[in-house]
């Protein structure tokens, strides 16, 4: 199944965020940001802007997995279908890589390199943009998995800031 490609853009976004349908289809939303509060466990929050139909949107409580993609990983494994349009939920391709979370059971993108599952996810609406949070239960960093044994803290590991590079604009970390 070959998906369009939109030409607007040669980056990926930031996040895609993975999790099953309340018909139990595989979909992949295209979030706009993801944050991450330092508590025990970490609490990660994906945003979105509200135009998700109900049908393929999360369900309140669901688990869901949260991919940042390296660039290079991306390109090698994926095709770039409309992942530019930002709240997008879609079928996951037949063509992409799927596996499943050792925590939480939900499909996900396999070898992607670092991999967030999160349990209970709440939406919520705030400032014109929709938002699902949950409970930290494990982070994939390049193959190894943190946190199948209890709780871990995300903040410390911060495989967000080891794993993805910085672009131009952003603030660079002293040294």
């Amino acid at each position: 199944m070959d998906l369009p490609y939109s030409p607007i853009s040669d980056t990926w976004p930031p996040a895609l965020v993975s999790f099953q349908d309340g018909s139990g289809a595989v979909r992949l939303l295209v979030a706009s940001w993801v944050g991450v509060a330092c508590s025990l466990p970490a609490v990660a929050t994906i945003a979105f802007p509200c135009c998700l139909h109900p049908e393929s949107a999360p369900v309140a409580g669901a688990s869901f997995v949260i991919h940042l993609l390296d660039e290079g990983w991306a390109e090698a494994t994926l095709q770039r279908p409309l992942l530019k349009t930002l709240g997008s939920a879609f079928l996951l391709p037949e063509t992409w890589p799927l596996g499943w979370g050792e925590a939480t059971g939900v499909p996900l993108l396999a070898g992607c390199p670092l991999l967030v599952e999160c349990r209970n996810g709440q939406p919520r609406s705030r400032f014109g943009q929709c938002l699902i949070e949950g409970d930290v239960v494990t982070a994939t960093v390049d193959g190894e998995i943190y946190g199948l044994d209890g709780p871990f803290d995300l903040c410390r590991l911060q495989p967000m800031a080891r794993r993805r590079p910085l672009r131009d604009g952003y603030l660079q970390p002293p040294g």
